[in-house]
């Protein structure tokens, strides 16, 4: 990688390869990322913003951040870097055995939830529908937790049986008898109540909330 003779461009190809270190570019560093030109415009006069000037600035003239800013600033990043986006690879999440709750027995409001990996709507908007909901967002898997909710695109180290340590919690945990259920994506909004799953996700224009299908082992959301 050639590092540019200017400071700035200097500056901000260091700021893109740390964001990238770990060759995934999660939502908050993508919202950290747009918040620092927005906060220093300057940066994007830099040479090596040219390309992605135009693009750029109109992203910074939204008020409100949508999924496919998020997106932009991703692509930028790692346009930047000379890299390309890599696809991970989606596992059948249900090569890990879910709880299936009867219809209505899944109780939210005031429940210690523990949200683990990739989710199809974006961790920030099911945390958001927790928070909506009264619930506690909780870092690890413990025993005052009530759901441990899958993301519909699990790690690819999951299809060897390795599901991370607040999967193994709670797997532990049930196996001393302890209540606490592990549900996907899907279970989890079929039992958030219709009106706060639809103001949670009504930035997410890619997702289709009311009349939504649950297709077991496939997409979560599909359009009618």
């Amino acid at each position: 990688m050639d590092i540019p003779q200017d400071t700035i461009s200097a500056f901000i190809l260091g700021l893109c390869a740390g964001i990238n270190a770990d060759h995934k570019i999660t939502q908050a560093e993508a919202k950290a990322f747009i918040e620092l030109l927005r906060h220093e415009p300057a940066l994007i006069d830099a040479e090596i913003m040219n390309e992605h000037k135009v693009a750029l600035k109109k992203l910074l003239k939204h008020t409100v951040l949508y999924r496919s800013d998020f997106q932009e600033a991703e692509r930028v990043v790692l346009a930047i870097l000379g890299e390309e986006k890599q696809e991970e690879e989606i596992v059948d999440a249900l090569a890990l055995e879910f709880d299936v709750p009867t219809p209505g027995s899944v109780k939210l409001k005031g429940a210690n939830i523990v949200f683990t990996g990739e989710f199809h709507i974006g961790r920030h908007y099911v945390e958001e529908i927790a928070e909506a909901l009264e619930a506690e967002v909780q870092g690890n898997t413990n025993m005052a937790t009530n759901y441990v909710v899958v993301g519909s695109i699990p790690s690819s180290a999951w299809k060897y049986g390795k599901y991370g340590t607040k999967v193994m919690r709670a797997l532990e945990l049930k196996e001393q008898g302890l209540p606490l259920q592990i549900i996907s994506e899907a279970t989890f909004c079929a039992a958030v109540p219709p009106d706060v799953l639809k103001k949670a996700t009504a930035s997410v224009p890619s997702l289709c909330v009311e009349g939504f299908t649950i297709i077991h082992g496939g997409p979560d959301f599909l359009k009618n």
